[in-house]
């Protein structure tokens, strides 16, 4: 069924086989062929089914540009690897915001640690 509605031009019924099938790599292929919008579509799906992967967190968060997620779901002891990647991909102007936060964070942690 994905490949009749490929050949028959259907890319956004392709891609809702695809991911009914769990064949997220195909839906992702089919959806670059597709408007902007198709795209985004997969790419949040996959994005919300591996929420909690470390890798998935930062893909999600540079396609975002929103690091709230991230900060708020890594790891307190890999604060040296989400410091890392807000100073390479943060714009100049929010870096600032995110590091508080991060700070804010770790913060939180040790005084809960202490108790």
């Amino acid at each position: 069924m994905i490949c009749r509605a490929l050949v028959c031009g259907n890319l956004e019924e392709a891609v809702e086989l695809c991911l009914e099938a769990k064949r997220i790599a195909d839906a992702l292929i089919i959806a670059s062929l597709g408007s902007q919008e198709l795209l985004y579509k997969v790419q949040k799906y996959h994005l919300n089914k591996t929420a909690s992967d470390p890798v998935s967190l930062v893909s999600g968060s540079l396609l975002r540009s929103k690091w709230d997620t991230l900060i708020q779901a890594a790891s307190p002891n890999s604060w040296r690897e989400t410091l890392a990647a807000l100073v390479t991909h943060c714009e100049e102007e929010s870096l600032a915001h995110y590091c508080e936060l991060l700070g804010g964070r770790l913060s939180q942690e040790a005084e809960a640690a202490l108790r």
